[in-house]
């Protein structure tokens, strides 16, 4: 009997080591295997078409959007759709139509002025505290050195997960041929990295905006989990945001 029961606990011990080592070589998976992104978009004179697709696992799981279409996200699994996962809403709201219409005599009209007044009085006291007290903030120097680190770290999060690759070719024009002068000017100045490989045409002699854009790239998410671990245990962040909180008059 004892026997039996050794050999259970036994197999029942390497069932649940067999099931908590594939869970966290799933979660290993999930955060050191980048999840790859392409995006397309095709802009003509009538029309402007997009597709989105992510891939992880090399296409075991994949993410698909397009427009024009339905606001649906498509999640698939093997290339067999699994889930319809929908982005937007109709976002109707009932309509308030009711108004009351009530009559005041001039005494009371003057009240609600004299009212009126002391609350303006009152706002643009609460406000002016508000901007010295936020000066006051921001000329602190751990809030610069705080502001610097998060800046750096921000920086460096999305050239992590930016895009690795844009490649398009786009003919614009303003309509006006300054304008239109000024900006590829602009452009030609600005591009570097990435955008340098965006073949621009500036056309002089109409309003016209078309060509192609294809963006691609890699995702780690150990990367943005990462930062957002270090910024939920930053005890400088959490008092930041406790000092941004004090706008109540009296706190201030």
């Amino acid at each position: 009997m004892s026997t039996l029961i050794i050999k259970a606990i036994t197999i029942l011990g390497i069932i649940l080591a067999g099931v908590f080592v594939l869970i966290i070589s799933l979660i290993l998976l999930l955060l050191f295997l980048p999840i790859h992104y392409r995006i397309t978009l095709n802009k003509d004179t009538d029309n402007l078409t997009a597709r989105a697709v992510a891939r992880w696992l090399g296409g075991v799981i994949t993410l698909r959007y397009q427009y024009p279409g339905p606001s649906i996200v498509i999640l698939k699994f093997l290339g067999i759709p699994i889930r319809k996962i929908p982005i937007a809403s109709d976002g109707k709201t009932p309509d308030n139509e009711s108004e009351d219409h009530n009559e005041s005599n001039p005494k009371q009209e003057k009240e609600k002025i004299k009212y009126t007044f002391r609350d303006i009085y009152d706002k643009i006291n609460e406000v002016y505290e508000l901007i010295r007290y936020y000066l006051d903030l921001f000329a602190e120097n751990e809030t610069n050195a705080l502001l610097t680190a998060y800046f750096g770290k921000a920086g460096k999060l999305i050239a992590a997960i930016g895009p690795k690759h844009i490649r398009g070719e786009i003919v614009f024009g303003t309509g006006e041929p300054d304008t239109t002068g000024y900006l590829y000017g602009a452009y030609c100045i600005a591009s570097t990295g990435n955008f340098g490989k965006i073949q621009m045409t500036p056309d002089f002699n109409q309003k016209i905006l078309e060509g192609h854009l294809k963006v691609t790239g890699h995702v780690f998410l150990i990367h943005p989990i990462a930062q957002i671990f270090v910024a939920v245990f930053d005890n400088d962040l959490k008092n930041f945001i406790k000092r941004l909180k004090r706008t109540q008059k009296g706190k201030v």
